[in-house]
């Protein structure tokens, strides 16, 4: 059953000295529970991509296409106001940006609970931070008081509190250590698993593509150059751009997250 389908989206930065397009024409689509991750090169327009699927346009951008969700579909633009926000939830690169600097951990994560019609008592946060293997007593810590590693399990928590059919990723180990990085990817592959939900990343990162993900989409210069199979396209890619992104591939991150 689909998840969610994009169709023909496209986004286009104005500017002072001429507009600059991000995405042209991508469409594509995630089945429930399948992983699928989005990769290319920097500037192909991946992010921009994930933010789209997410119903979170980049401000400024000139955007189009549509999306298509079980029981709605709208413009990319109006699609978060038309009810996509309660079946897809979005994961920043930098969870500890996304959090309100005045409010603290258990209240934000309360906030959500509440807004899908959820207990959101002491035990149910103290359960939501368990779950991303954190101490329940940050629940009365402030964004400030907590490191890279636990701003992105706390802001994962948030997420998942939308009980979200459709988690969009946005390169959530790029700031963090391989150790941390390697646990929040475990921690996405057992949400995926144990909720059946479906997970776009978006990542530069093939091994971890490679190692959670069902499906790839490559982009290049804004636009899909290949698309399929992981464990295909990894075995003999097609494209330029994802020839050149595998003969770029360093061992960085061994990750045990399909295995987790």
């Amino acid at each position: 059953m689909m998840a969610l389908a994009a169709r023909d989206l496209s986004a286009t930065h104005p500017g002072r000295f001429g507009a600059t397009v991000a995405l042209r024409g991508v469409s594509l689509s995630v089945a429930a529970g399948e992983a699928v991750a989005v990769v290319g090169r920097s500037g192909c327009g991946k992010t921009t991509l994930g933010r789209l699927l997410a119903g979170l346009p980049p401000r400024g951008a000139v955007v189009g296409g549509t999306l298509e969700w079980p029981g709605g579909a709208a413009p990319v633009a109006a699609a978060r106001r038309r009810g996509l926000g309660r079946h897809v939830a979005w994961l920043p690169q930098e969870g500890i940006a996304a959090l309100h600097p005045q409010l603290s951990i258990g209240s934000q994560i309360a906030e959500t609970l509440r807004a899908r019609g959820a207990t959101a008592d002491a035990a149910a946060v103290s359960a939501a931070l368990a779950a991303m293997e954190l101490d329940p007593a940050l629940a009365r810590r402030h964004p400030h008081g907590l490191s890279g590693g636990q701003g992105q399990r706390v802001a994962l928590a948030c997420a998942l509190a939308q009980a979200p059919a459709v988690l969009v990723a946005d390169e959530p180990t790029s700031a963090l250590d391989e150790a941390t990085g390697t646990a929040i990817l475990r921690l996405l592959a057992a949400a995926r698993r144990e909720r059946g939900m479906a997970l776009v990343l978006v990542t530069h990162d093939l091994a971890a593509a490679a190692t959670l993900c069902d499906g790839m989409v490559v982009l290049r210069d804004g636009a899909v150059a290949e698309e399929g199979a992981t464990a295909a396209l990894m075995a003999a890619p097609r494209s330029a751009a994802l020839q050149e992104l595998l003969a770029a591939l360093r061992p960085v991150r061994r990750c045990s997250a399909r295995a987790a």
